[in-house]
């Protein structure tokens, strides 16, 4: 979609973030034919992302690029699940 709608959709999101996570991270891909399967996947993967992502729960040890991304994909993550529960 060019109008940016596709970068709101929740699990186009989660199927995309090992492509922008840093050296380290628990993350593993996850196809989004997975996810297309039932929503029940959404929704655990979602919280699974939204914890791992979470700024606060970065640790000491994380550095300044770790921590803007993860405040980034945290904020796209929230967004993108607001509109899907519209």
């Amino acid at each position: 979609m060019s109008d940016g709608q596709s970068y709101k959709d929740v699990k186009v999101l989660l199927s995309t973030l090992h492509t922008v996570v840093w050296p380290g991270c628990q993350w593993s891909e996850l196809p989004l034919s997975e996810l297309m399967s039932g929503s029940g996947t959404v929704k655990k993967n979602y919280f699974k992302a939204i914890l791992l992502f979470h700024p606060d729960k970065q640790g000491d040890e994380a550095d300044v690029e770790q921590l803007v991304r993860a405040e980034r994909i945290f904020h796209a993550l929230n967004e993108a699940h607001k509109i899907s529960e519209r």
